[in-house]
């Protein structure tokens, strides 16, 4: 194995994937208020571009790496095409051709959606192989699984919405009663809670192991991928023949699958709390440390400055004390020298006084 490769682009995966929630979240207000539908649309585009520049840098890494990048680079040519097909479609005034093309649309975007996040994840699993931790790889899939899951039970709830919303109108228009509609919504609106409380615990999964790989397998064995662009291309031509074999596995292991997912997710949390625990307990015993350090050397300082101060002060002393004396000197010099002028002086008065 080499070291040569980093997983830091897993960190970006992270951040795409988290706008994508938040997105996905606010799409179903749209008709509270049309205007979000646009924003989220633009707002998950950029998190698919964040998803794609974290990709490109890990396609080095892992072939499963490389093909995610592939969908999550179909993901954005299809989301920005259906759009801008809809809405010139729309604008013509063709209705029908707009429900047939959005149809076809959320086909393809959902098959993509499953596919991007199954090569994802076992590009986690293949680096969790890679450093032996046969534990964590088996996590990851499961997540996968988990998250295919939930994705099925939404894409057939959408279906049943539409189903019960039919019988319920049609029942109303026939009895002339809105009861059967209120049935069928509260009957929808609980199946609809129970998914989506799935929905965000399988993605959370999905959160978790891509950030959970980054930080256990960083400085681990990291390989190096470097296969032909057609190995690449016909490895994803068969991904979507194991997509219905994994919806059917997944399926018929459904609580095993979530109950793992869970599991993991339990496992992840305390593996995270323990290493923030550890990380702040360093962290203290660094800041005593410096601490410490810090006193130490200020105690050394105050010392030195503390010599320093006494050693100038000696010096000053012994220069005041010899610029006293040199004074005291130049004072008796200057009194004798004084003393002998004026002797002098007062003897050449009475010598001249004399003469006179």
């Amino acid at each position: 194995m080499s070291k040569s490769r980093s997983l830091w682009g897993l960190i970006l995966v992270f951040i795409g994937l988290l706008v994508e929630i938040y997105t996905a979240f606010f799409g179903n207000f749209t008709t509270v208020n049309p205007s979000w539908g646009a924003v989220s649309l633009w707002i998950a585009v950029g998190g698919i571009v964040i998803s794609i520049i974290g990709l490109s840098q890990l396609a080095k890494v892992n072939l499963n790496f490389a093909k995610s990048r592939m969908f999550y680079l179909l993901d954005i040519i299809l989301t920005v095409a259906n759009s801008i097909i809809i809405t010139a479609v729309a604008a013509a005034g063709a209705l029908i051709a707009v429900a047939i093309i959005s149809l076809i649309f959320v086909v393809a975007l959902f098959i993509i959606d499953l596919l991007k996040v199954k090569t994802l994840m076992y590009g986690c699993a293949d680096v969790a192989n890679d450093n032996n931790d046969k534990a964590y790889a088996h996590s990851c899939v499961n997540a996968w699984k988990n998250f295919l899951i939930a994705t099925i039970i939404k894409t057939a709830l959408a279906v049943i919405m539409f189903i019960v919303m039919a019988i319920s109108a049609g029942v109303a228009a026939a009895s002339g009663s809105a009861t059967a509609i209120g049935v069928g919504l509260i009957i929808i609106l609980l199946i609809t809670l129970a998914a989506a409380v799935y929905e965000v615990v399988a993605r959370i999964m999905v959160l978790t192991k891509t950030i959970g790989t980054y930080s256990r397998f960083e400085h681990g064995n990291i390989g190096s991928y470097s296969g032909s662009r057609k190995d690449l291309i016909d490895d994803i031509k068969d991904d979507h023949k194991d997509l219905f074999g994994d919806a059917k596995d997944s399926m018929s292991n459904i609580k095993d699958n979530f109950k793992d997912g869970v599991s993991d997710i339990k496992d992840d949390i305390k593996t995270g709390a323990s290493n923030v625990k550890d990380d702040i307990k360093d962290g203290a015993e660094n800041i005593k440390n410096d601490i410490k350090a810090n006193n130490s050397k200020r105690r050394d300082d105050f010392k030195a400055e503390a010599e320093n101060v006494k050693n100038d002060f000696k010096a000053s002393s012994q220069n005041i004390r010899d610029d006293i004396k040199n004074s005291a000197t130049h004072v008796k010099d200057d009194i004798k020298d004084g003393a002998s002028n004026i002797k002098n002086e007062a003897e050449d008065f009475i010598d001249d006084y004399k003469d006179e």
